[in-house]
């Protein structure tokens, strides 16, 4: 294996000195029991998947580089946007990188100007050597290297298995009525000692590295987006698992942070339907318009409460709309507990419509809209945000703000 000049080592000490001296859901899925019920998953076998190529820029951002020299060791992070670090004993510097075919420019402030390195391949994996070579060399602190492989069912998403030293366990779907809307892939470690954790960053740092954009709901938990859309959610499963939830392309929508803001009275028009939205409020039971005499009506568990959206719904298409037809509201609550919520139709009587199959309305046709979300009681007690979103036909996601 070819090997860095010794003096880089010299001189990223005395960089580190002179230059930088002081560098650097739960989730609840609340359904009525007469509802008709999801599909239960279905176990697959895992599809052949094929190998694609992995740039520089990938491998570099993908890997800690690092050098063990006589006990001490010294390391290179490259970050995606061409920023890095050096850090060795005391010495901590940051730098700037560029990638060109097979040439690495690493650049500093330092009388002695830039450093130049090439990403060479060798048989164990990839090191960067110095253009003079000697006995000194960087390499991947896993020693994992492997072509990237994309997933089938969503080709800008690389799979876990070909970014972090872990592999797949498992794979099943979710459908409801007919239709997928969930596929999961479970990655487990090679080793028991492996640091899981570790893995799930690393893995999160080369979907970034694919120009996807992970964004947070809690520190185990990340929604994948691409384009302001959902495509995927990963999940550090109880420091057991790596779990990749794929989001069908006919199933995906607006991640919250780029949902468009709603309020009360406004009207979203669709090709298919007009929705107004008339109220939004925290409740314990929701009752029918007409409740003399005998009515039934959703009364929230002990301990729970209703976020209740009311509105109304017109179909302007030129079929019936079904309740399943109907979108589903959802809440996030202190920033990343997510709630799903389900709908029933007033019936203008003294209760309510609810199994899927039921038509809602008919073309030209105006329904009564009720969607409801189970939470704890907590979130009607305390002031922590609490917001909702729903996503229509074309994927576009709305916001309403609670609080």
């Amino acid at each position: 294996m070819k090997r860095i000049v010794a003096f880089i080592l010299a001189l990223c000490l005395c960089v580190g000195l002179c230059a930088c001296g002081d560098g650097k859901t739960i989730v609840d899925d609340s359904t009525l029991a007469a509802t008709d019920p999801t599909e239960a998953p279905n176990t697959t076998e895992a599809p052949n998947t094929t190998e694609a190529s992995r740039n520089d820029e990938d491998i570099l951002v993908a890997e800690s580089w690092k050098k063990n020299n006589d006990g001490s060791t010294n390391t290179l992070e490259f970050n995606i946007d061409g920023t890095g670090s050096f850090s060795g004993g005391i010495s901590l510097y940051d730098f700037e990188w560029t990638a060109s075919d097979s040439v690495v420019v690493l650049k500093y402030t330092s009388f002695e100007g830039e450093a130049h390195y090439d990403l060479v391949e060798e048989e164990n994996g990839f090191v960067l050597v110095n253009q003079a070579n000697s006995e000194d060399a960087y390499v991947q602190e896993s020693g994992y290297s492997q072509p990237i492989v994309y997933f089938e069912e969503c080709a800008s998403l690389p799979t876990a298995d070909s970014c972090v030293d872990v592999y797949q366990s498992g794979k099943s779907t979710r459908s409801s009525n007919g239709v997928t809307t969930k596929i999961t892939y479970r990655y487990s470690a090679n080793s028991s000692e492996t640091d899981l954790a570790a893995l799930f960053n690393a893995y999160l740092e080369a979907v970034k590295a694919s120009s996807l954009i992970p964004e947070e709901i809690s520190e185990t938990e990340y929604t994948i987006t691409e384009n302001g859309m959902i495509i995927a959610s990963v999940l550090l499963d109880s420091g057991s698992a790596i779990v990749v939830d794929i989001v069908p392309e006919s199933e995906r929508v607006m991640s919250s942070s780029n949902a468009i803001p709603i309020a009360i009275g406004d009207t979203i028009q669709t090709k298919y339907f007009d929705f107004t939205l008339n109220n939004v409020e925290l409740t314990y039971e929701l009752k029918p318009r007409n409740t003399s005499g005998f009515y039934t009506s959703y009364t929230a568990e002990n301990g729970k409460v209703y976020i209740h959206i009311d509105g109304t719904y017109t179909n302007t298409s030129k079929k019936d709309v079904c309740i399943r037809d109907l979108f589903i509201p959802h809440a996030d609550y202190n920033n990343g507990y997510v709630y799903d919520g389900f709908v029933v139709i007033d019936d203008g009587d003294n209760g309510f419509d609810w199994v899927d199959s039921y038509i809602a309305c008919t073309p030209l046709e105006s329904c009564h809209y009720h969607g409801l979300i189970e939470c704890p009681e907590t979130v009607d007690e305390s002031d922590f945000p609490l917001f909702i979103t729903f996503s229509v036909d074309d994927g576009t996601t709305y916001r309403f703000d609670i609080r």
